[in-house]
């Protein structure tokens, strides 16, 4: 859907168009997030074990076991613990989306001893939902990749971004927006997947994660 500059607005001496309808602009700023975009702020960003917001299914996580981009000992590991279907780390995400409005997600992450693809899927409803997007990316520390995107319903994906970062790291950006009205109880998966563009989980992946929604 193409949505056509209607307005334009002065800020810091530069002449910056906003579409209508219009773009919901987040308090702060986010490196890599597209210009005017929601940055969404999970609950948990570093802790992924039992008794934080993100529960395990056929996972499990770990706090505080390595060095963070920043240095400090605050980045979880989470382990895959089954031999094929499906694995992830589930988070609610603690507002409603929105249609129209563009939204950015950025997170940390490296695997551990070998190199594996991972995805995150973010979605409007466990029960009901039809509107999602996808996105998979290669984990291999400090030279992670980018890989294929997917939608459903009105879901649009508008960038996924990869770069190494401090640390040994790799960063992810996604930017992302819903042509249609989300249902109320939005959220995300973080899962494990044996491809670019794979469903299915193998034994013993695991990766360290850091940051998620921070």
């Amino acid at each position: 859907m193409l949505i056509k500059p209607t307005r334009r607005a002065f800020i810091g001496g530069a002449s910056l168009a906003i579409a209508s309808p219009a773009i919901v602009r987040a308090a702060g700023w986010l490196p890599l997030a597209k210009s005017g975009a929601a940055v969404l702020h999970l609950t948990d960003p570093n802790h992924f074990a039992a008794g934080s917001s993100w529960s395990g299914i056929n996972a499990t996580g770990t706090n505080n076991v390595t060095g963070a981009p920043d240095f400090t000992l605050t980045a979880s590991e989470i382990t895959c613990v089954t031999g094929g279907g499906f694995a992830a780390m589930r988070a609610t995400i603690p507002i409603t989306m929105a249609s129209m409005t563009l939204y950015s997600l950025t997170g940390f992450v490296k695997n551990n001893a070998v190199p594996v693809w991972c995805e995150v899927l973010i979605g409007d409803s466990l029960a009901s939902g039809v509107n999602f997007v996808q996105f998979w990316f290669d984990t291999t520390a400090g030279a992670g990749a980018a890989g294929t995107t997917a939608t459903g319903g009105g879901g649009q994906v508008d960038s996924l971004t990869v770069s190494p970062d401090a640390n040994n790291w790799n960063k992810v950006v996604m930017n992302f927006h819903f042509t249609s009205t989300p249902a109320a109880d939005n959220f995300i998966d973080i899962r494990f997947v044996n491809s670019n563009g794979g469903s299915t989980a193998t034994t013993s992946q695991d990766f360290f994660v850091w940051g998620w929604g921070a």
